[in-house]
């Protein structure tokens, strides 16, 4: 079977523009305390922290997905597409051992991968 991909280069790419943003504004926080410049020691501080909180905590989740026609594929783990509860954009939501879990990935919005994987699910649940 063919085998598709979640993320994409594009996303990948992004993923790269933001550490180079954050390193950037980062070198930034630390040339304000090398120069001891008390409003820009506490806006770089500010910055960072509202980064770290906005977008890093969620990159740092993100997973790598590869899917086919009845299984998907992440950190080795193989889940059926019987097993999956809801696929939301950027989360899949997902039943393992009874309870339910979720996986976050990143995908590029031009790309037509989820809705195939949408399209595979719904075949996997019509055809129980």
């Amino acid at each position: 079977m063919k085998k598709y991909s979640l993320n994409t280069e594009l996303s990948s790419f992004n993923t790269f523009n933001l550490y180079i943003i954050t390193f950037i504004i980062f070198m930034c926080f630390v040339y304000t305390i090398y120069i001891k410049y008390i409003f820009g020691i506490v806006m770089w501080f500010l910055v960072l922290t509202l980064l770290y909180l906005g977008a890093f905590r969620k990159v740092l989740k993100y997973k790598s997905i590869e899917f086919d026609s009845e299984n998907i594929y992440f950190d080795g783990k193989i889940i059926s597409l019987k097993k999956i509860i809801m696929i939301d954009d950027g989360r899949i939501y997902y039943q393992e051992n009874g309870e339910n879990k979720e996986v976050i990935f990143r995908y590029n919005h031009f790309e037509n991968n989820i809705e195939i994987l949408r399209e595979f699910y719904r075949e996997s649940r019509y055809n129980k």
